[in-house]
């Protein structure tokens, strides 16, 4: 699948993961990143919010990089409210944010976006 996302080729991740399923290899956290990461391309954040979803029902640890990804998504639609919304999302469920996902806030803010905070 990630070597699928590295030539831009999305509608094989897709096809990988719909294999896998077929087969009944079960996803892990990376298998999920990944489809995250495909559906952040796009960009899709609407998928990106109902795999990490999933992964929360099916009782997967959740970590800051995959709500990094969905606010990267909603960042590249503009949709900064969603970000704030995904990082207090993210601080809620007690997860520490990364480097990368203050980068994220920082980004906003200075596209004017004050209201994003840290």
């Amino acid at each position: 699948m990630r070597a699928f996302l590295r030539h831009n080729s999305i509608s094989m991740v897709s096809q990988v993961y719909q294999d896998m399923i077929a087969r009944q290899v079960k996803p892990t956290v990376v298998t999920y990143a990944v489809l995250m990461l495909a559906h952040s391309f796009v960009p899709d954040p609407y998928s990106c919010v109902h795999i990490l979803n999933e992964m929360k029902h099916a009782k997967l640890e959740v970590n800051a990089v995959l709500y990094t990804i969905v606010m990267r998504a909603w960042a590249k639609l503009g949709r900064w409210d969603q970000v704030q919304e995904t990082y207090e999302t993210m601080k809620g469920d007690n997860i520490q944010p990364t480097k990368l996902t203050l980068e994220v806030l920082r980004w906003g803010r200075n596209r004017g976006h004050t209201y994003l905070v840290q």
